[in-house]
């Protein structure tokens, strides 16, 4: 029995070789991050370089330091078809306190909905493709910001804001959604994550909070300390 199952082991390697591809890589590793009052367990492997995580078991990060993550699709739950999904989505994380307050919206979503300073002149389209309404600050409309509804008088921007988007720098204009970048804002506990996605999962949205909050539940611990 274990002659066979060696056997089979050769032959998937062997297979992979003829094929071109490489065995997956398994990186059990985790770095226990302190984040406020929330303490997080996460696979070394989502930690970008530059930011390297704390890898002695017995201690946490500092309370006030943030985390760049990048986390690749398939990791929560997609898969590749076609041309789609085929980029990570970057997050960086950071703990919420006294300097950074509960919404922790960037100021340009407020001044985007009320139509003052940067937004003064503001542009606001409806797009057919997303339904949402785009609002620009300029007449060169590199920039925006998604929402769900056209914008009034009242202070519920911060439920009705969806992301803030950009053309890449590449991009002389807006050619299709993969043209663009985009990022939102999401709540776990007291962690704040603020997400970077490509464009044309702007209508995920919804379903990257669901999944990203189930992750980050996962990815909880009593205390660093422990681990």
């Amino acid at each position: 029995m274990r002659k066979y199952h060696f056997e089979r082991i050769l032959l998937w390697f062997f297979i992979s070789f003829l094929l071109g591809c490489e065995p997956p890589k398994m990186d059990n590793k985790v770095a226990c991050v302190t984040l406020g009052n929330t303490n997080l367990s996460i696979p070394t492997q989502y930690f970008l370089p530059g930011f390297p995580p704390t890898l002695v078991p017995s201690q946490g990060l500092d309370k006030d330091v943030g985390e760049l993550l990048e986390i690749p699709l398939r990791d929560l739950g997609y898969q590749k078809t076609g041309t789609g999904y085929a980029l990570d989505l970057t997050f960086l994380v950071t703990p919420l306190n006294m300097h950074h307050p509960q919404t922790r919206r960037p100021p340009t979503v407020l001044k985007a909905w009320r139509g003052y300073g940067s937004y003064k002149n503001r542009i606001i389209e409806f797009d057919n493709v997303t339904q949402l309404y785009r609002i620009y600050g300029t007449k060169y409309r590199r920039s925006w910001q998604f929402f769900k509804s056209y914008p009034d008088s009242s202070m519920n921007y911060d439920e009705k804001w969806v992301a803030g988007c950009s053309i890449k720098f590449s991009e002389k204009k807006l050619s299709n959604f993969s043209s663009i970048t985009c990022k939102t804002m999401y709540l776990y506990k007291d962690v704040h994550i603020q997400m970077t996605f490509s464009g044309m999962y702007i209508d995920l949205i919804e379903e990257f909070k669901v999944k990203i909050r189930n992750l980050f539940k996962d990815w909880e611990t009593e205390s660093c300390e422990l681990n």
